[in-house]
C-alpha cells in the first residue's frame, strides 16, 4: 500500500522504513471503522471525525504523524490533522468505480507512530440519481402486418440505467397514449429487463397505415429521471379487403356509331352500336385483386346508347317506288287553300333528330302550290286560271332536325281537271308520257307472257303424245278366242288378219292394273258358227282352251256389245 505523502522533512529512508512496518506488523484493530458518503460530494465534504471516533486528541495526531494509507495510489480521502476530520479529497463516481455493483467501498488505513498503530477505515459510497435512463436507439420500426391478433407481443431492446437500488429504471409508459399498443415491463435482479410492445386492438392498414409513438423509460430517483425512444409502427398490408366500387350502379352514354375501339371513361365499344336496335345495354363489370385468395366484387355498368342522326326521313306517301308517280286530282273551280294531298314521311331516329319538315323544292307553277312546314299538306296557294298548265309537277323536300341535317324527296303530279270530267289535256298524251316512263315494263311483261305460252304449248304437246302412246300400247295387247273349230274360211281369214262378223271376244290387260280387266268388243257378224275360234291359221285341238264353252252354251247376244254374266264366268 502507499502512504500519505509524507512531510517535506520527512527523509525517504523513513518512509521505506515506515512502509515495510505496516506491512509486517498486524492491524491493532480487527473491526473497521465504517463510514459512507454520497458519490458526487465536493472536495472537501466532510466524511467523519476520524479523531474523535478512534479516541485520539487533536495533539496526538500531529505527534504521531498520523497519516491515511492503502493499497493503491488512489487518494479519495484526505486527514485534517488540525481538526481531526476526514473530508473528501477528490469527486467520487460511484458507476465508474464500482460500476452496477450493489456494493462500492473505499478501504484505507489510518497509521500513527510512536508507537505504531493502525486503524482500518472503510468509506460506503452511496448512489445518488445521477443518470437517466438511456435507450440504445433514438427511433425503432417495427413492420406488422394487419392481420396480426390482438395480444401479440413484439419484444425491443430496453433503456439502460447506470444508477441502482431505487435509482435505477423503475417503469415505461407509452405517450401519447394510443388504442393499438401498451408496454409490458418485467424487471431483474441483475439488472436486465425484458420490454414488450403489446398489441391491444386489430391494425387497419386502410384506416391507419402507420402509427407512432414515444417510449419513456422512467427511473424511481428523487427527482425521477427518465429516457424517450421513437416508436414507429408500419401497417403492412394483408388482403383483407375485398374490391369496393364506389357506386352500385354506374351509367355511361356512347353514340350509337362510335367506332370499335371509342373510349367513355373505362369502356370500349368492340363493335358499332344501333339505337334503333339497342337502346340501352347492361354489363356486369368484375373486379379482383392479386391478393391470396384473391377477393373481388361486381357491379352493373349501364350504358346508355345515345340517337345519331343517321336515318335519312322516308316518304311512305305518295309512294316513291319504280312505277309511275300518281296523279292527284285538282278540279278548276279549286280556291285558294285546298288540300291537294298530303305527303307523309317517317324518321327511324328519335328526339330532335325525327323532327320532320316539309319544303317545296320545285314546281311547275312556282306560287300556285305550298306545303305546310310542320303537316307536309300540299294546298292551292292561289286559284287556279287557264294559264295553269294541266299536268303539274312537285318536288317536296323532307328535312330532319338532326345536325347535320338528313333529307329525301317525294315527286308527286297533279291533274287540273273541270268537273272532274275532261282534262285540259286529252289523256292521250298523258299516256303517251307515262308509257315512255313505263316502256322497259312494257317489255318485260310481252316477254313474260311469250313465255308462259310457250311452255303452256309444248306441256299440252306432251300430254297428247303420252296419251296416244297409251292407248297405242293398248291395242298391241294379247287377244284370246273361245274354243271350237273354225271353217277353214273363216281360218283363212283369221290368216288373212280379217275376221267375220262373229262373236269374237278380244281381252287385254291394262298395263297400269295389277289385276285382270277385260273389255269386250261387240259383235262382229250376227250368228258365228259352233266352231271353235283359233288363233293364228288352222284349227286348234280341245287342247287348247279346255274351259271353253261348248255349241249348246253358246251365248246370245242380248244387246250389242253385252254378254251374260254366267258364260264371262267360265271364261
Amino acid at each position: 500500500r502507499r502512504s500519505e505523502p509524507a512531510a517535506p522533512g520527512m527523509a525517504p529512508a523513513r518512509q521505506v522504513l515506515c512502509l515495510c512496518v505496516f506491512l509486517c506488523v498486524p492491524l491493532a484493530r480487527s473491526q473497521p471503522i465504517r463510514y459512507s458518503v454520497p458519490e458526487e460530494s465536493e472536495s472537501g465534504s466532510v466524511v467523519a471525525h476520524v479523531a474523535q471516533d478512534v479516541g485520539l486528541e487533536l495533539a496526538q495526531l500531529g505527534a504521531r504523524e498520523a497519516r491515511l494509507v492503502s493499497e493503491d495510489s488512489s487518494q479519495y480521502f484526505r486527514l485534517e490533522r488540525s481538526t481531526g476530520r476526514l473530508t473528501v479529497r477528490d469527486r467520487i463516481d460511484r458507476e465508474e468505480l464500482c460500476g452496477q455493483a450493489l456494493t462500492c467501498t473505499v478501504s484505507f488505513e489510518l497509521l500513527l507512530a510512536n508507537p505504531l498503530q493502525f486503524f482500518r477505515i472503510e468509506v460506503a459510497i452511496e448512489d445518488i440519481n445521477d443518470h437517466s435512463p438511456v435507450f440504445p436507439e433514438e427511433q425503432v420500426t417495427f413492420k406488422i402486418l394487419e392481420t396480426s391478433d390482438p395480444d401479440s407481443r413484439f419484444p425491443l431492446e430496453g433503456a439502460r440505467d447506470l444508477d441502482i437500488g431505487s435509482n435505477s429504471l423503475q417503469a415505461y409508459s407509452i405517450a401519447p397514449e394510443n388504442e393499438y399498443f401498451s408496454v409490458s415491463f418485467q424487471g431483474h435482479s441483475e439488472g436486465d429487463n425484458s420490454v414488450e410492445l403489446v398489441l391491444q386492438k386489430l391494425l387497419d392498414r386502410e384506416e391507419k397505415p402507420e402509427v407512432t409513438f414515444s417510449l419513456i423509460a422512467t427511473d424511481g430517483g428523487s427527482p425521477p429521471r427518465s429516457g424517450t425512444t421513437q416508436i414507429r409502427i408500419v401497417v403492412l398490408d394483408a388482403n383483407d379487403n375485398a374490391p369496393v366500387f364506389a357506386q352500385k350502379l354506374y351509367r355511361s352514354e356512347v353514340l350509337e356509331n362510335a367506332p370499335k375501339g371509342s373510349l367513355n371513361g373505362k369502356v370500349f365499344v368492340l363493335r358499332p352500336l344501333d339505337y334503333e336496335q339497342v337502346r340501352q345495354v347492361e354489363v356486369v363489370v368484375s373486379a379482383a385483386d392479386s391478393g391470396s385468395p384473391p377477393r373481388s366484387a361486381n357491379v352493373t355498368v349501364r350504358i346508355v346508347v345515345l340517337d345519331e342522326n343517321d336515318n335519312a326521313p322516308v316518304v311512305l306517301h305518295p309512294a316513291q317506288d319504280s312505277s309511275p308517280a300518281s296523279s292527284e286530282l285538282v278540279p278548276t273551280w279549286a280556291e285558294a287553300g285546298y288540300l291537294v294531298t298530303k305527303v307523309v314521311a317517317v324518321d327511324a331516329d328519335s328526339g330532335q333528330n325525327s323532327w320532320l319538315s316539309y319544303h317545296l323544292l320545285k314546281a311547275t307553277e312556282p306560287g300556285l302550290f305550298g306545303v305546310g312546314t310542320q303537316s307536309g299538306e300540299v294546298r292551292l296557294k292561289r286559284p287556279l286560271s287557264d294559264r295553269d298548265a294541266v299536268k303539274q309537277k312537285l318536288v317536296v323536300l323532307v328535312r330532319d332536325n338532326g345536325r347535320p341535317p338528313l333529307s329525301a324527296t317525294a315527286v308527286l303530279g297533279a291533274l287540273l281537271l273541270d268537273g272532274f270530267s275532261d282534262a285540259h289535256m286529252p289523256r292521250s298524251g298523258l299516256a303517251a308520257d307515262s308509257g315512255d316512263d313505263g316502256g322497259s315494263l312494257t317489255l318485260y311483261l310481252i316477254v313474260s307472257l311469250a313465255l308462259v305460252s310457250l311452255l303452256f304449248l309444248a306441256s299440252a304437246a306432251a300430254f297428247v303424245a303420252c296419251k296416244v302412246c297409251k292407248r297405242k300400247a293398248l291395242k298391241e295387247g294379247t287377244v284370246l278366242y273361245g274354243p271350237g273349230d273354225l271353217q277353214s274360211s273363216l281360218a283363212d281369214a283369221v290368216a288373212a288378219g280379217t275376221l267375220p262378223r262373229a262373236y269374237c271376244y278380244e281381252v287385254s290387260l291394262s298395263a297400269g292394273s295389277g289385276s285382270s280387266e277385260f273389255m269386250f268388243l261387240k259383235p262382229l257378224l250376227a250368228s258365228l258358227p259352233p266352231q271353235h275360234c283359233g288363233t293364228g291359221g288352222g284349227a286348234a285341238g280341245d287342247d287348247d282352251f279346255p274351259g271353253g264353252l261348248s255349241p249348246a252354251e253358246e251365248p246370245r247376244p242380248q244387246s250389242p256389245g253385252t254378254l251374260p254374266a254366267a258364260p264371262l264366268s267360265r271364261l
